[in-house]
């Protein structure tokens, strides 16, 4: 009352597509943001994470500071907060593997400074080499039944873990919490998960598995065991109840 108003739609075509594209990123992001809530109330680590919480013997971090900070387990956030700025540093620290760019699937190393462009329509965020990091389909309002997850695969040599936590909402009783393993020999990549939890069956009713990193189409991909259909499209994607396993052959 007695304010501006504020609509994104009376700013123009172009900021409401940038603040309607940045909201449906927050509607995909829900699985990584429930999961985060539910680490935090479980074990009080925070749902964002400063640099310096998670790496605090880095030295290139206490001399520089970056703003980054982590989204939960997995994700990196590189926040633009200087007004104008369509481009800027991003120190990516250490983790095996190096980091992934969630756009795009672009690879990067680990302890490095990376110059990287920050449109008004981007939200700089990078995947942990070795996650998997799940998301969920552009929905209208929380109310609107999602019937897949998407669970999205970096790969890094060896064997890896992230999570996935869902309930009713309530933040009580009966939920379902799923440790999710992507191990990686070198010759084949292996998705599967650890299924935990008490009373509580998931809205979704199946995962669509996409594997990144891969600069071509695998030769074989099983999912139990047998052999599946699949797309390569920079990376690759086969669909698959919950629980199953899926291999990646190179």
């Amino acid at each position: 009352i007695d304010t501006p108003r504020q609509e994104p739609w009376l700013f123009g075509d172009e900021v409401e597509r940038v603040c309607r594209e940045a909201i449906e990123l927050r509607y995909r992001l829900l699985p990584v943001l429930y999961t985060a809530l539910w680490q935090a109330a479980t074990d009080g680590t925070p749902m964002l994470r400063p640099l310096p919480l998670v790496h605090p013997t880095d030295a290139t971090i206490r001399a520089t500071d970056p703003p980054q900070f982590y989204l939960g387990a997995d994700l990196l956030a590189a926040p633009v907060i200087a007004e104008g700025q369509r481009e800027g540093e991003v120190y990516l620290p250490a983790n095996p593997g190096g980091w992934y760019d969630l756009a795009s699937g672009a690879h990067y190393g680990e302890r490095q400074t990376v110059w990287i462009d920050t449109p008004l329509d981007r939200i700089p965020l990078f995947a942990r080499a070795g996650s998997i990091v799940p998301l969920a389909p552009v929905c209208q309002h929380t109310g609107e039944p999602v019937e897949r997850l998407a669970l999205h695969v970096f790969p890094a040599e060896g064997a890896h873990t992230s999570e996935l936590y869902e309930d009713a909402g309530d933040g009580h009783g009966p939920h379902v919490h799923y440790t999710l393993h992507a191990d990686d020999d070198g010759a084949r990549i292996v998705v599967s998960a650890t299924e935990a939890g008490a009373g509580y069956s998931p809205v979704w009713d199946g995962w669509d598995v996409v594997v990144h990193g891969l600069a071509e189409a695998p030769s074989r991909v099983l999912v139990d065991g047998q052999e599946a259909s699949f797309t390569f499209e920079d990376a690759v994607y086969v669909s698959v109840s919950l629980g199953q396993v899926v291999e990646v052959l190179r």
